[in-house]
């Protein structure tokens, strides 16, 4: 077990976000994500290193977000693989499939699957589970639900002219409460090589990164180097 029981997640974000976000919520996080450490005393959470968890809040303030892209679990297979950031992973990692065919429709290439630089350009990669135990995706739902609930509600409401991004069923879930008098909500299926062909709104061909910067052009606010 990488994570002690006596983990507390208010002590983990900074102060820039935790004045926004409800105490009672983060609490009902911390109490479960504890109890599940207790129950599984032999295995792995990821991200390994609990400073990972946040790590997309300590990159990108509230003030700061252009975008928000929302990914599902933290990697979930290898230790070296969750790093805070959705689809991310540190520079001396290979890039995972999913994030390839982001890659592919970026018309990037790069060797390193570090998207750090995105999120400090305000995208906002944010997972709608921040652990997960190794081996068992989704096996962290039930903590993160109400929590990642929270977060969009706070941006939906404390930010104007945010552009939503749904890769897949799942994203789109999480968005039905968002103000389109305010925002935009871009859709297509997920990047996965699973999915990306797939549904009437594959991800590939989509050109959602010419139509982000295209809606940030039009709101007058600085464009993403992808």
């Amino acid at each position: 077990m990488n994570y002690s029981e006596n983990i507390n997640l208010e002590e983990l974000l900074p102060n820039s976000w935790l004045k926004y976000i409800d105490k009672t919520i983060l609490n009902n996080v911390n109490n479960a994500l504890q109890l599940a450490i207790k129950q599984n005393t032999k295995t792995c959470f990821f991200p390994y290193d609990i400073h990972d968890i946040f790590k997309i809040f300590h990159l990108c303030d509230l003030k700061d977000i252009q975008v928000v892209i929302l990914g599902q679990d933290p990697y979930y297979a290898d230790k070296c693989q969750a790093n805070g950031i959705a689809f991310s992973v540190n520079k001396d990692v290979k890039i995972p499939p999913s994030l390839r065919n982001i890659y592919k429709e970026a018309k990037k290439e790069s060797t390193s699957g570090d998207l750090s630089d995105w999120v400090k350009q305000g995208v906002f990669l944010l997972n709608a589970t921040l652990t997960v135990k190794e081996k068992y995706p989704n096996s962290h739902v039930f903590i993160w639900k109400e929590f990642i609930n929270h977060i969009i509600e706070i941006i939906n409401k404390e930010c104007d002219n945010i552009i939503f991004v749904s890769w897949g069923a799942s994203a789109a879930n999480k968005y039905i409460n968002i103000d389109l008098n305010k925002h935009k909500i871009l859709t297509s299926s997920h990047p996965s090589p699973l999915s990306c062909y797939k549904t009437d709104k594959p991800f590939i061909g989509s050109n959602v990164f010419k139509n982000i910067n295209e809606l940030l052009q039009l709101y007058n606010k600085k464009t993403i180097l992808w």
